[in-house]
């Protein structure tokens, strides 16, 4: 059975407008597998995968069914919808093996700041020391300390916002004050994507501003 290397997710209608893409559809790129065929090939997370090789991909199951079932070592075109358009991007399959799943580092951020005052999200941010920036593998990014009850995501405390996808524009997380501020800056209609690190895990996750009385 063949495979590409990447964590997919479904493509929902807030994800859709988020990446300012014309529909719901796809498969959401939410990590990529490091010198995987995908990587190897350039596909980034956040791109969406609307066909291969002609076929489209109307959502996230359809992909896994499709690559599994190619043999290994056959080029391939992936269609992504990247940055407001669409590219090709070739990938050489590989064969899936049955590897048992590598053991998930868990990560403490402290106990969460509990006099901060959440942003329009219901987040509680912090900065990354240049410490857990080198223990995470990553260059930038913005902890969350604390979630409110109202906030209907797949978000934690402890997970780490590596960007913000908002209106198909992408922003990385250098700090907690700079990602507050764009926050703030969204109309309240306005769904915003967040692009998150939890272990060795990446994923993202669609969310809108609170009500003014659930801030």
């Amino acid at each position: 059975r063949g495979r590409i290397g990447v964590g997919i997710q479904e493509v929902t209608k807030d994800v859709a407008e988020s990446l300012n893409f014309k529909q719901a559809g796809g498969a959401l790129v939410g990590s990529v597998e490091k010198g995987g065929p995908a990587d190897k090939a350039g596909v980034e997370p956040g791109d969406v995968i609307v066909r291969v090789d002609g076929r489209d991909v109307h959502g996230s199951a359809d992909l896994p069914r499709v690559i599994s079932a190619i043999r290994p070592g056959t080029k391939v075109t992936l269609t992504v919808w990247r940055k407001n358009a669409t590219k090709d991007v070739a990938v050489t399959v590989a064969e899936l093996k049955d590897d048992a799943d590598a053991p998930q580092r868990q990560r403490g951020n402290g106990s969460p700041k509990d006099k901060a005052r959440p942003n329009r999200m219901g987040l509680v941010l912090s900065d990354l020391t240049d410490d857990q920036k080198k223990d995470l593998e990553v260059k930038n990014g913005v902890a969350v300390e604390a979630v409110s009850g109202a906030v209907r995501a797949n978000i934690q405390a402890g997970d780490v916002i590596l960007a913000v996808v908002s209106r198909g524009v992408t922003t990385e997380a250098k700090s907690a004050a700079q990602v507050n501020e764009l926050f703030a800056k969204l109309d309240k209609s306005t769904p915003v994507t967040l692009q998150v690190k939890r272990g060795d895990n990446q994923f993202y996750a669609t969310l809108r501003p609170l009500p003014p009385d659930s801030e």
